[in-house]
């Protein structure tokens, strides 16, 4: 089993890698690349936190988190400019049964 493992885990690199330079060398995937990164150092953090070494883990893990929480900032705000029209939509329809 920890051999399959391994092997899943450098393939993985090889792959990360083999995109990096392709990206290096024009032929990247563009903005596919800014969510790859830190998805995959968040999974690596992980990995290595729950299996191995959480000295490593733990940087890999907050810098992924850190980088994949500034790309998702846009959705976030998003999310935050619906609840509050929708929560003064209601606000405004709940003043109105109270008159």
């Amino acid at each position: 089993m920890t051999i399959n493992r391994n092997i899943g885990f450098a393939v993985i690199l090889i792959l990360l890698g083999g995109l990096i330079l392709l990206s290096k060398l024009g032929f990247g995937l563009g903005s596919l690349m800014s969510w790859i990164v830190p998805i995959v150092l968040l999974l690596i953090g992980y990995n290595l936190i729950k299996h191995r070494s959480g000295f490593i883990g733990w940087p890999l893990a907050i810098l992924g988190g850190l980088l994949l929480f500034g790309k998702l900032m846009g959705v976030i705000g998003w999310l935050i400019a619906i609840v509050l029209i929708i929560y003064g939509v209601y606000l405004i329809k709940n003043r109105e049964r109270t008159i």
